[in-house]
């Protein structure tokens, strides 16, 4: 999204950052935390060559969110098996240090237009344990509101129990702010 803005901001009237992964995460963030996100792009890539045969699910490892509805979370694994869901996980892991360095060397700041970045308030890594954890949720939250260099009509905000799928945790948070985004685009306009 970022980089679209960058390369075509004449495109662009807003933009809500919905935990946005910031450019300077390998750089900020700790280490125990970047072997721990290589790891999972690893298994993950072996994930969608065994998804094709059925041993994910054999194996009971859907790709997808946990503490959902028990409906939610049939429809999840469902989704979560497919093998696609592997390849695509991998493949946005895997693409994530490129996409980083496009964002830095198109950098055009600040945009013209509003950002909004909204940021999750529970980090959860399982194995890092819980002082790795804090550290990690301080480091993220600080290259959140980093973010708001983006532009002069920033605003930041932190999405009350939510986890990095804001808008699957908070989509009334999100669906406020769309509408106040808009708000704030038609009274620039006229």
């Amino acid at each position: 999204m970022r980089l679209f803005a960058q390369k075509y901001p004449d495109e662009i009237c807003g933009l809500i950052l919905l935990d946005s992964t910031p450019e300077e995460i390998f750089e900020k963030l700790p280490t125990e935390y970047i072997k721990k996100t290589n790891s999972e792009a690893k298994m993950l890539r072996i994930a969608s060559y065994l998804a094709p045969f059925g041993l994910t699910r054999i194996m009971k490892m859907p790709i997808g969110r946990t503490n959902l509805t028990p409906e939610e979370q049939k429809i999840s694994n469902q989704l979560g098996y497919l093998t696609k869901s592997y390849e695509t996980a991998y493949r946005e892991i895997a693409s994530i240090r490129k996409s980083m360095k496009q964002v830095k060397e198109t950098m055009n700041l600040p945009y013209s237009f509003p950002v909004y970045i909204v940021c999750r308030d529970t980090f959860y890594q399982n194995g890092l344990g819980r002082e790795k954890e804090e550290e990690v949720q301080c480091a993220w939250a600080e290259l959140q509101q980093d973010l708001m260099k983006l532009s002069d009509e920033s605003l930041y905000v932190i999405a009350k129990d939510s986890r990095h799928f804001i808008q699957l945790d908070r989509p009334d948070l999100v669906m406020n702010l769309a509408k106040e985004l808009l708000e704030t685009i038609k009274e620039k306009k006229s």
